[in-house]
């Protein structure tokens, strides 16, 4: 079966490792270069895992989408989870958000003011694959692995 193309649909896989003005003319080569080869990766893994060998479904988008963020927020190049920036108080709060639409039904999930959690993408995505309520500060630990 051909993963590749379903319906006449090409699967993409767009990704970007940060925002602001960053130029390659203010990086030095080699740190250019480990950007671009943390990028590559990211995208060359996804790549993998969405036309892995052996499997009879095509995996969806959702999956692919939130394989490639936890890479981003796993390496420490990238303003995510494991590389972000401390706030004021000297923290990382983190947050992830991930939405899916089928047809005209759309859903989406934030999460925010994480402190304990490695991947928040993650946690997001089981919010939407499992509920659908405000947990606010009463938070829900069975959702959210350290």
């Amino acid at each position: 079966m051909d993963h590749g193309k379903q319906a006449g649909i090409t699967p993409r896989l767009i990704i970007h490792g940060g925002a602001g003005n960053i130029q390659r003319r203010g990086y030095p080569a080699e740190k250019y270069d480990e950007y671009r080869t943390a990028l590559l990766t990211t995208v060359r893994n996804t790549h993998a895992y969405m036309t892995a060998e052996k499997r009879r479904q095509p995996r969806s988008a959702l999956a692919m989408a939130t394989h490639a963020v936890v890479q981003l927020e796993d390496c420490p190049l990238f303003n995510s989870a494991r590389g972000a920036v401390f706030t004021r108080d000297g923290v990382n709060e983190l947050e992830a958000s991930v939405m899916v639409s089928r047809g005209r039904a759309k859903r989406g999930v934030g999460v925010g003011g994480l402190r304990r959690v490695r991947n928040p993408i993650l946690l997001a995505r089981a919010m939407l694959e499992r509920g659908g309520r405000d947990l606010g500060a009463r938070g829900r630990p069975s959702l959210a692995p350290a």
